[in-house]
């Protein structure tokens, strides 16, 4: 019965709602200031406002239709697709890089989709595993002007991949 219980307990805490962040700016016109769902994985680096568990991120995509919302979640948020998956170093949001950074806003059925035009997201640490942290920091503006940045420690999800 203890395995049993330890088990479950291991199990919830690998499906919560992500790291920490801390963040200051904007997202079009709507301030986002507390992130409260912190993830990587799989090409996507990911922050959103509402506490969203990890089984609940199959949703993310690489690319968004901007007419079409991608969840019945009302979120606001910023995620960083790579080509492939993140690594250490320093990346271009800017024009065709290899880092596309989005401001998701997804409110009452009505999204909003901005795009990164210029900035970078640096990864400063990462462990071995997969499912280690991402430590770094982040600096976009969105082609509204808008402006984001932030330093984070994300949670490995294991939901957010390459669809």
């Amino acid at each position: 019965m203890r395995w049993f219980a330890f088990a479950a307990l291991l199990f919830a805490a690998g499906c919560d709602s992500g790291g920490f962040a801390t963040t200051s700016g904007f997202i079009g016109e709507t301030a986002f200031n507390e992130p409260l769902t912190v993830f990587h994985g799989g090409p996507f680096l990911v922050f959103f406002d509402t506490e969203i568990d990890c089984l609940d991120m199959a949703w993310v995509e690489k690319a968004y239709n901007d007419a079409q919302s991608p969840t019945d979640m009302n979120v606001t948020g910023v995620q960083f697709a790579w080509e492939d998956e993140p690594t250490i170093g320093t990346f271009s949001v800017a024009g065709d890089a290899a880092v596309g950074a989005f401001g998701l806003i997804n409110q009452g059925g009505v999204f909003e989709l901005y795009r990164g035009q210029e900035g970078t997201v640096t990864i400063t640490e990462e462990g071995p595993a997969r499912d280690d942290p991402l430590i770094g920091t982040f600096a976009v503006t969105f082609t509204d002007g808008s402006q984001l940045s932030g330093e984070f420690e994300t949670e490995w999800c294991r939901n957010l991949r390459a669809g």
